[in-house]
C-alpha cells in the first residue's frame, strides 16, 4: 500500500486536539517545509528574490537525523545490520503516543510504508532543520533555497539535478553554491520510474562498495573500479568542473565546499592523490597533471573552522578525537553519542546542524559575500 496522509476517526478519537483544522494546518507546514524541493515553489520564490542558495550533497545536507530530541527518543531509530538501514519506526509504537507526538510537534500522520500502519512523516521536518534551510532563514528568505541533496546519493547525483529540472534560472541574477562533498565510493544513476520533475528527491539509483567483487551485476563492476584512485578522483574533478562550469552562467555567482566526512582527495592521509597525479604524468605529461591538478576547488574549500570535515567537528564536540570517522561509525549506529551530537542514525543532530549552520553563516558574511 502506498503511504499517504490520513484523518479518520480512529486518529480523531485518540486525541481531542487532532480535527480537521489542525491537520489542514500540518499540511500547509509541511508543504512550507518541503519548499526547498518543490520546483513550482522555487520558480514561484525566484521571482521574488532572485537570488538562490543551491545546497549539493547527501543526507548530511538532506537534514536526515535533523529533529527534535523528543521525537527521537520517541522513534527510536533502530539499525538493521542485515540491509544497512535505519528506521524510525521499527518497533511498535501506542497510537496514542503516536498521536500526541504528532500534535506536539506538528507532524502529519502517515498510513502505509512497508508496514502497512500509522507512522509519523518526519521528512519534510528534518530537511526543514537542515543546515541550508536554517542559513537560508538567516539571511531573512533573501535567497530562495533549493536542496539538490539527498539520502545515500553521491556527488555526481547531487550535481546532475543542477541541470535536470525546469527551474527558470533566468529569473536569477545571483547564487550561492554550498557543496557537502561526500564520499567518494558511491556512483548514481537515473532512477527513471521515480522522476518527478516538481519534486527534487528520490530520482536516483546509487551503486555502494561491496566486498564482492566478484558479482556479475552493475554494482559489483563499479566496485572493482570505486576504490581506484583513478576512477574516484578523476570523477571528483569531473564534478569540480561541472559545478564550477554551472556557476559562471551567473554574473554573481560564489561558491563553498563543505567536506562532509570524507577529507577531500588532496588532504586524504594517504598517497591516493599523489598516485594519480604520477600515473597522468605518466601516461601524458607533467604538464597534463598540472592541469588536472588545477581543476580542484581549492580556493573554495571551508576550512570547518580549523577541520578537515564536518563530522571532526562534531567528533571533537564530542571528544572521539581518536580514530577515523569510518571506525567510529560502527559504535555509533542506533545508539547515537553520549553528548547528542551525532544521531543514531549516524547523521548530524538538530543541534548540531544549529552549529554548523551558525559558523557557516559566520564564513559566508566574513569571507565570501
Amino acid at each position: 500500500m502506498n503511504t499517504h496522509f490520513v484523518l479518520n476517526d480512529e486518529i480523531k478519537s485518540l486525541n481531542s486536539g487532532i480535527n480537521q483544522d489542525w491537520y489542514n494546518t500540518v499540511l500547509e507546514l509541511e508543504r512550507q517545509r518541503g519548499k526547498c524541493k518543490n520546483v513550482d515553489f522555487i520558480n514561484q520564490d525566484l521571482k521574488r528574490t532572485r537570488k538562490a542558495i543551491v545546497v549539493l550533497g547527501c543526507s548530511f545536507a538532506d537534514g536526515q537525523g535533523s529533529i527534535q530530541e523528543e521525537v527521537t527518543q520517541t522513534l527510536s531509530p533502530k539499525y538493521s545490520l542485515q540491509d544497512n538501514k535505519f528506521d524510525y519506526i521499527s518497533d511498535y509504537i501506542d497510537p496514542e503516543k503516536l498521536c500526541n507526538l504528532a500534535l506536539k510537534h506538528n507532524l502529519p500522520i502517515i498510513y502505509g510504508g512497508t508496514n502497512n500502519r500509522y507512522e509519523v512523516n518526519i521528512y519534510a521536518t528534518e530537511l526543514n532543520n537542515s543546515w541550508g534551510s536554517k542559513i537560508a532563514k538567516m539571511f531573512n528568505d533573501e535567497y530562495t533555497i533549493v536542496n539538490f541533496a539527498d539520502r545515500g546519493a553521491g556527488n555526481n547525483c547531487a550535481i546532475k539535478k543542477m541541470f535536470r529540472y525546469p527551474i527558470d534560472w533566468d529569473s536569477c541574477d545571483e547564487v550561492l553554491v554550498l557543496w557537502s562533498v561526500c564520499d567518494y565510493t558511491r556512483w548514481g544513476t537515473l532512477h527513471g520510474n521515480n522522476l518527478n520533475f516538481n519534486s527534487i528527491t528520490g530520482d536516483y539509483r546509487t551503486f555502494w562498495w561491496t566486498s564482492n567483487q566478484e558479482a556479475k551485476d552493475l554494482n559489483g563492476l563499479f566496485s572493482k573500479e570505486m576504490l581506484s584512485p583513478m576512477f574516484y578522483i578523476a570523477e571528483y574533478l569531473e564534478n569540480c568542473t561541472s559545478v564550477k562550469t554551472w556557476c559562471k552562467q551567473f554574473e554573481k555567482h560564489n561558491l563553498v565546499v563543505i567536506p562532509a566526512f570524507s577529507p577531500l582527495p588532496e588532504n586524504a592521509p594517504t598517497m591516493e592523490w599523489q598516485y594519480f597525479l604520477s600515473q597522468v604524468a605518466l601516461k601524458a605529461s607533467k604538464d597534463v597533471a598540472k592541469g588536472m591538478k588545477a581543476k580542484l576547488l581549492t580556493e573554495y574549500v571551508w576550512d570547518v573552522n580549523g577541520k578537515e570535515t564536518l563530522i571532526d567537528l562534531l567528533l571533537e564536540k564530542e571528544e572521539l578525537i581518536h580514530g577515523s570517522w569510518h571506525h567510529i561509525v560502527n559504535d555509533i549506529k542506533g545508539v547515537g553519542t553520549d553528548q547528542g551530537w551525532i544521531s543514531p542514525c549516524t547523521h548530524p543532530t538538530h543541534k548540531s546542524q544549529i552549529l554548523i549552520s551558525e559558523l557557516l553563516y559566520d564564513h559566508l558574511n566574513k569571507n565570501i559575500l
